[in-house]
C-alpha cells in the first residue's frame, strides 16, 4: 500500500514540473509578433507550443487580455532542460494595445504592454 501512495505522490509532483517556464518576452510592433524564451523538460527540444487567449476585458479603461502557453508535447517525461526561442503572430488580435498577461502551466506567468506604437519588453 505505501509503494503505491508513493508512486502516486512521485506522479502528481512529477507533473507540477514538466510544463514551460516562461524565461522573456516582447512584442515587436514592426512583425506584429510576440517572442517568448521558455524552457522545459523532455527528451526533445522541438515541442509544439501554441497561445490560447481569452476574450479581451476592459479594466478602468485600459484593455487586457489573458493568454496561456499551451506545450502540446508536455507529456515528455525526460529530464533534459530544453530552451526554445517561440514567435506569435499577433497581428490579427484586436485587443490591442493592452496588457498581456502570459501563463504557463501553474507557476509560470508574466505580463507585458502590446501596442502598435512601440516595442514592449519584459
Amino acid at each position: 500500500m505505501k509503494s503505491v501512495c508513493f508512486f502516486f505522490a512521485i506522479l502528481f509532483l512529477s507533473s507540477w514540473g514538466f510544463s514551460a517556464t516562461l524565461q522573456s518576452a516582447y512584442f515587436d510592433v514592426k512583425t506584429q509578433s510576440l517572442h517568448l524564451e521558455v524552457e522545459f523538460q523532455g527528451s526533445s527540444s522541438q515541442h509544439q507550443f501554441d497561445l490560447q487567449f481569452d476574450d479581451c476585458q476592459v479594466v478602468r479603461g485600459q484593455k487586457q487580455v489573458a493568454a496561456r502557453l499551451v506545450d502540446y508535447d508536455g507529456d515528455d517525461t525526460g529530464l533534459s532542460f530544453q530552451s526554445a526561442q517561440l514567435q506569435f503572430d499577433l497581428s490579427a488580435l484586436s485587443c490591442k494595445p493592452a496588457l498581456l498577461f502570459l501563463r504557463s502551466g501553474k507557476f509560470s506567468q508574466l505580463s507585458l504592454w502590446i501596442d502598435d506604437n512601440k516595442r514592449s519588453r519584459r
